[in-house]
């Protein structure tokens, strides 16, 4: 459903183009430019950001109250007749999984572009963004439920952009799988990483408290909505509203019928919005903000 008054032009802002998504890099840097730890006195003397207890065994220490019996280290344990934990090498390279979840309601807007293609650009904002972080990045697509293989570097990067771009070149068909199901798969494959979903509020309102809070706890989640401002924000009078099915009028100065549509996209916004906390963030874009606009803010460089 688009507006029939023109605001909309034909051929602009329908579907993403690859030279938008790649020229969001340029953007992304400029932000994160402005995001440099502070310098320490002596060059050299900070350590890289760490990123999860990693895979290499480092060497083992006396068991304590809490540890998981998986680290348990049964061969220094057997020689001193009591219990050692094995302590692993921290990873400084995480993954950074981006979650597309295409949905019919995204291909719709009165301003500027679709919610979609505002969707694959919020996409590829957080590709670029792992990229200069120094993580792997992948992407899995709801709509094809296959991931695209995580890797690092500018290869990587294009990868999820074409991914994106066959995600939202065309609405799909109705998802047959409730999005905890991608949810909860997405948090698998990137535990201990970043999880970037972007996904309508029609999809995540049906999401239970119980698996954002479960897929939040081993992972850093960060919930995208992107909006049209027509969905927050109508104006007070009647619109034509133009749809596969012809065009209808809308009149937003009726207090009933306005109240009854915003509360169909305020609603659920507010109910997710309250699960927020360190480990789930979620954001709002609106359809015609910069795409990057949703990223931690920069931070003053400290000489």
């Amino acid at each position: 459903m688009s507006v029939a008054d023109g605001q909309v032009r034909a051929g602009d802002g329908l579907q993403p183009c690859l030279a938008e998504l790649v020229a969001l890099a340029t953007d992304v840097r400029l932000r994160a430019r402005h995001r440099r730890p502070l310098r320490s006195a002596q060059p050299g003397q900070r350590a890289s950001r760490l990123a999860g207890r990693g895979m290499d065994h480092a060497d083992s220490r006396p068991y304590t109250p809490g540890d998981e019996a998986r680290h348990v280290d049964w061969r220094v344990s057997a020689r001193s007749s009591q219990l050692y934990s094995k302590r692993f090498h921290a990873e400084r390279e995480r993954m950074c999984l981006v979650l597309a979840d295409p949905h019919p309601a995204q291909f719709f807007g009165t301003r500027q572009r679709f919610k979609s293609v505002q969707a694959a650009r919020v996409g590829a904002a957080a590709a670029w963004w792992a990229m200069g972080q120094g993580d792997r990045v992948g992407l899995l697509d709801s709509a094809s439920n296959t991931p695209l293989l995580a890797g690092t570097g500018q290869a990587a990067v294009m990868r999820v952009l074409q991914g994106l771009l066959q995600a939202y070149r065309q609405p799909p068909v109705l998802p047959a799988q409730p999005l905890s199901v991608h949810l909860e798969q997405a948090a698998r494959l990137c535990r201990g990483g970043t999880l970037v979903l972007v996904a309508d509020i029609a999809r995540t309102a049906a999401v239970p408290a119980s698996v954002w809070q479960a897929c939040s706890r081993h992972l850093q989640l960060h919930v995208v909505s992107v909006f049209d401002v027509l969905e927050l924000e109508p104006p007070r009078q009647a619109l034509r509203l133009s749809a596969d099915d012809g065009v209808q009028r809308v009149d937003f100065s009726r207090p009933a019928l306005r109240q009854a549509w915003l509360a169909q996209y305020q609603q659920p916004l507010q109910a997710l919005q309250a699960l927020s906390g360190p480990r789930l963030k979620v954001h709002v874009v609106m359809a015609d903000e910069p795409a990057d606009a949703w990223l931690p803010q920069p931070v003053p460089e400290v000489a």
